[in-house]
């Protein structure tokens, strides 16, 4: 499949839109965007795709986006007016560099930023108030990450993986801060797990977590 017809639009009891594996799928039509209903969107396998439409923040009924595989190096901004958005997922879009701020998601419940490898900030993560999994592995140049982990509550997992290195030593130095800055009733303590290759300097545990994994 090359292209998606603009009368896609025209589907407004559409509730679920899956393209995934549509390997030479380069543009999704900005009609898109008046799905009103819509509450699925995958995007997974869309190794052509560079770019979603600018205004898919209008997709006020969404739930579910999964994106992966595609070369776009940003997100529209709009995404983060998503605000019925539950469950976001992008793995493997090896060139995304920046995503927008998404401290409006307050349904969001499940993030996976996974094999970002240039990704460098998630804006607006530590304000998510109803978030219970998030998944980092892979995405090796975050930076700032004390300042992604202040959250007031979190019970759910947390996989960095490969995300925390001690090569990466801005992020170190971020978690280090956090052993002080962190609230002692957080349970807030430091990590060090020895990888195949390479220490990870891994994270800081809350003791409401129900899952916690760390990959070397």
């Amino acid at each position: 499949m090359h292209q998606v017809h603009e009368s896609i639009g025209d589907l407004q009891s559409l509730v679920c839109l899956n393209l995934g594996d549509g390997h030479s799928l380069k543009k999704i039509p900005d009609s898109i965007c008046r799905l009103s209903s819509l509450e699925k969107l995958v995007l997974r396998g869309c190794w052509s795709l560079g770019e979603l439409p600018k205004e898919i923040g209008r997709l006020t009924s969404l739930k579910l986006l999964q994106l992966g595989r595609g070369y776009m190096q940003r997100l529209p901004e709009s995404v983060g007016r998503l605000t019925n958005l539950q469950e976001m997922e992008v793995i493997f879009c090896t060139d995304l560099k920046t995503i927008p701020d998404i401290s409006k998601l307050q349904a969001l419940r499940r993030l996976r930023l996974s094999g970002c490898f240039q990704l460098m900030d998630v804006p607006g993560l530590s304000k998510l108030r109803c978030l219970e999994s998030l998944l980092l592995n892979g995405c090796e140049a975050l930076r700032h990450m004390s300042d992604m982990m202040k959250f007031s509550s979190f019970g759910g997992g947390l996989e960095l993986g490969s995300a925390i290195t001690t090569e990466n030593s801005g992020a170190t130095q971020d978690f280090v801060g956090l052993q002080s800055s962190t609230s002692p009733s957080l349970g807030a303590r430091i990590l060090l797990r020895l990888g195949a290759s390479h220490p990870v300097a891994v994270v800081v545990i809350w003791t409401n977590f129900e899952d916690f994994w760390v990959s070397p």
